[in-house]
């Protein structure tokens, strides 16, 4: 489903943090939180069945953002701005 959909940016993600290209790895990561935490909060269709897994996959892409910067979370300004809800993100 909605795993299917992200799939390209989540390997997209990867490949940018294995280069080493910080600026695009954390635009791509913030990009993608976004887009999931919007379908998440708009009641987007595919969700019906799986209403946890915007909230999942965002977390799996910090997660690859974070590989190779350990104890760091995303800006916390960002969280705060543009995902209040998924506040545990910046922790």
């Amino acid at each position: 489903m909605i795993e299917n959909v992200t799939a390209p940016y989540f390997r997209d993600l990867e490949r940018r943090v294995k280069l080493r290209h910080e600026d695009e790895a954390t635009a791509l990561c913030k990009g993608i939180v976004l887009g999931l935490y919007h379908a998440e909060q708009r009641g987007f269709e595919l969700l019906e069945y799986a209403e946890d897994v915007p909230a999942e996959l965002a977390g799996q892409a910090v997660a690859i953002w974070q590989r190779r910067r350990r104890n760091v979370s995303l800006p916390r300004t960002f969280i705060e701005t543009f995902t209040p809800e998924w506040d545990w993100l910046a922790r």
